[in-house]
């Protein structure tokens, strides 16, 4: 348990420092939102007092119903206030990344436990999910900060789907352990 409680905070600091010292990303997100996440912090605003389907009467191109998934939207909106989000677009995220890192750990670790049953072999102690889960973090989006990539630091819901579906994986090779 201590190792899990050590690296997932050496993680995590890690972003962190990433965040607020490399100076490619920190000139980028300085500035709050912008490109892709412009488009998504309109939609936190529209989805704080809407549901999906229903219509935006703030948009100037037409009249449509506004269909995008509100999930992501949703959450963010009820946690953050415009000002937070404009002044650190990256903190949803970062706040997403810092609690899957531990669950991710915990997860893995107490999965008899948490899926107990006859059914799920018993899984053998070894560092291979560990390592899929290092991998994650070590990933190219977690790591690049090319132009096109930066977007993945700031405000939008492409981080959370990665994290839901690194969670299914984890959980599919915990099974077949």
């Amino acid at each position: 348990m201590n190792e899990i409680i050590f690296i997932s905070i050496l993680i995590i600091v890690c972003r962190y420092i990433q965040l607020r010292k490399v100076r490619t990303l920190r000139d980028y997100l300085k500035d709050g939102p912008w490109g892709d996440a412009v488009t998504y912090l309109f939609l936190i605003q529209f989805f704080r007092d809407n549901k999906c389907g229903t219509s935006d009467t703030r948009c100037l191109i037409g009249s449509e119903k506004v269909l995008v998934p509100s999930f992501y939207m949703k959450i963010v909106g009820q946690f953050f206030k415009d000002s937070q989000l404009i002044k650190y677009p990256w903190l949803p995220n970062f706040i997403i990344f810092s609690l899957f890192v531990p669950l991710a750990f915990l997860l893995y670790d107490n999965f008899e436990v948490i899926f107990a049953s006859t059914y799920y072999p018993k899984k053998n102690p070894n560092f291979l999910i560990y390592l899929v889960i290092l991998l994650f973090v070590s990933q190219i989006d977690n790591l690049d900060f090319g132009t096109l990539r930066m977007h993945w630091f700031t405000l939008q819901p492409r981080f959370l789907v990665v994290v839901v579906n690194s969670l299914f994986w984890l959980i599919t090779f915990s099974i077949s352990d």
